[in-house]
């Protein structure tokens, strides 16, 4: 709960007096290791902040062969939420599952719509988990604009997520990125070299 306090007070500026009062609206939840916070089709309408632990959005287009596409990774001091489901109120098109044991803190937007009026934190809160969603969906996009190339991609990828690289599997980056598995394997035991931004 210390780390939620510190990103409400410290990151996002809200007052004191609001954080003691937004704290309390957060549920705290105990994930395993491989569980779900959103199925595929399921309408959630929870905003999840990540206090421990490693998590994982993606699109299933291959059951069979076990293929999917990830669009973001969320980490320690991270807020998540499905876009289309939480904003829109409709199934949500990907799937959020854990990829370590994780400690999370989940508010529902039934208590945030209660509140709002009452603890103008709750405004802030809002627009800013918008902003660092929007801007952890960007990141990805922009390693596709800047390079086709695998060993490219990988190192912008190093560039903005270092602290990330021994958590995942070649499995999930290669997703990320959109490369192969084998070849991010082939590069990830080579030494890193850094990337000019305007490289084709």
């Amino acid at each position: 709960m210390i780390v939620l306090q510190e990103t409400l007070g410290k990151r996002y500026g809200i007052t004191e007096e609001d954080v003691e009062r937004i704290l309390p609206l957060f549920e705290q939840v105990n994930f395993p290791k491989h569980s779900f916070l959103i199925q595929s089709n399921e309408i959630s309408k929870n905003l999840f902040y990540i206090s421990k632990g490693l998590v994982k959005e993606f699109y299933t287009f291959d059951e069979i062969n076990d293929e999917d596409n990830i669009t973001q990774f969320m980490k320690e001091g991270d807020f998540y939420f499905s876009i289309n489901s939480f904003l829109e109120n409709k199934p949500s098109d990907t799937i959020t599952q854990v990829l370590e044991h994780s400690k999370i803190y989940i508010l529902s937007l039934e208590k945030m719509q209660e509140y709002k009026k009452e603890i103008p934190g709750l405004q802030i809160l809002t627009s800013q988990v918008c902003r660092d969603c929007l801007l952890r969906l960007s990141s990805r996009i922009n390693i596709f604009m800047k390079s086709r190339k695998a060993k490219d991609r990988y190192n912008f990828f190093l560039e903005a997520n270092r602290e990330l690289n021994n958590r995942l599997s070649d499995k999930n980056i290669a997703s990320y990125l959109q490369i192969n598995s084998s070849t991010l394997s082939r590069i990830r035991t080579a030494p890193y070299t850094a990337v000019k931004s305007d490289q084709d």
